[in-house]
């Protein structure tokens, strides 16, 4: 959600990329909400491949989204295209890639280490997603 603005605006959508944004963060809590729903009576391993699959598609439509971009193509047409795959990966992630390993952290340990175990996991988690973030602005002014 760090960057979606950033995105939008650089897809050339004809919405707002503020308002783009507004838009993927109600189809997040959307899809936490559907996790939530869906978790134990769908199964969490047919989950995490969903959202895996789901993920990796959203994702190469959006990088071959950009990639035609890059090409000077005219894709004004297409604008609604980043705001649409940017929305279903965050469904994706929401349904089982995002809860899910913290959900089978908490089970796989014991009772006595299991707060440990998960702030382990979100360190872990927040160690990876702090170059992401920052050099995600580098690598698009690289582009």
């Amino acid at each position: 959600m760090t960057y979606t603005a950033t995105i939008f605006k650089l897809s050339g959508s004809s919405l707002s990329p503020n308002a783009s944004t507004i838009i993927v963060g109600v189809i997040q809590v959307f899809g936490a909400w559907l996790s939530t729903m869906t978790m134990e009576k769908t199964g969490r391993r047919n989950l995490i491949f969903l959202s895996s699959g789901g993920m990796i598609i959203c994702h190469f439509i959006l990088g071959s989204f950009f990639l035609v971009q890059s090409l000077d193509t005219d894709l004004s047409s297409f604008g609604w295209l980043p705001v649409l795959a940017l929305s279903i990966y965050v469904i994706m992630y929401s349904l089982g890639v995002g809860p899910i390993p913290f959900i089978v952290a908490t089970e796989i340990f014991s009772p006595e280490i299991s707060g440990f175990a998960n702030c382990i996991c979100q360190i872990s988690m927040w160690l990876v997603a702090l170059p992401t973030m920052k050099y995600f602005p580098i690598l698009v002014d690289l582009i």
